[in-house]
């Protein structure tokens, strides 16, 4: 496992997850938000998005998260892992209101000098809504794409359980 691609619906811990295991595969993490969030939360373009994404996987190793498919599809067939974190809503959408609470309050910078604000929670885009009418698609698209390198986690005691089976790199 050298190539690992965190995949999951907002608040499935998709970030926490790729940098347990690029710690433990002592490989580099890469955060796709990162990557395509600019200052002002404006989106990156596609070529430029994709241009950053080349180049911070040209490693041999590489850990990232993220859920960009349609941007960087190539990225599944360079990955030899994907983890695909499929958890309940009713796991992933408290978590996602409290982080998005701990986000606001705290005046976090996220990327690029982005900071969630209250007022973002009202978009049909945000990760909070985004939670509750997304998941059904989401699962249809991961399913058809998925492969024997999949695993798939639908609690998170699950990956736990699998993450503590990965040496320490």
């Amino acid at each position: 496992m050298e190539r690992v691609w965190v995949v999951g619906d907002s608040g499935s811990g998709k970030t926490s997850m790729a940098r347990a295991i690029a710690e433990r595969l002592a490989a580099p993490h890469v955060e796709l938000d990162a990557l395509f969030h600019e200052p002002n939360w404006t989106q990156a373009d596609d070529a430029v998005f994709r241009g950053r994404v080349d180049e911070a996987t040209a490693g041999r190793r590489w850990v990232v998260d993220g859920n960009y498919q349609s941007r960087v599809l190539d990225l599944q067939t360079r990955a030899d892992t994907i983890v695909w974190l499929d958890y309940p809503v009713r796991i992933r959408w408290p978590r996602v209101v409290r982080r998005s609470i701990r986000r606001a309050v705290d005046k976090q910078e996220l990327w690029n000098g982005n900071r969630e604000q209250l007022s973002f929670w009202v978009r049909p885009d945000h990760p909070i809504w985004w939670t509750l009418t997304h998941h059904r698609t989401i699962r249809r698209e991961y399913t058809a794409v998925s492969d024997e390198r999949w695993l798939r986690f639908r609690h998170p005691r699950a990956a736990e359980r699998w993450l503590r089976t990965l040496a320490r790199g």
